[in-house]
């Protein structure tokens, strides 16, 4: 968004949507590099592992992606 986009509600609407996806994908990474150490206790990595497929399937929510023109 530059200073002279007008801001209408769907400027806004794709702003938060972008930060949205920021926000899941820099989680997803915490969850990956998570189960990357060693001498994880099994609970832990389990609730990684699902962390992870959750933040996967929210990034594929369609509702994340632009409108089309």
């Amino acid at each position: 968004m530059s200073e002279e986009e007008e801001l209408t509600p769907e400027t806004v609407e794709g702003a938060v949507r972008a930060l949205r996806r920021i926000y899941l994908r820099r989680r997803l990474e915490e969850a990956q590099l998570g189960l990357q150490r060693p001498g994880l206790p099994l609970e832990e990595r389990q609730a990684l592992l699902h962390e992870k497929v959750r933040l996967k399937r929210a990034l594929m929510d369609p509702g994340l992606g632009e409108k089309a023109s």
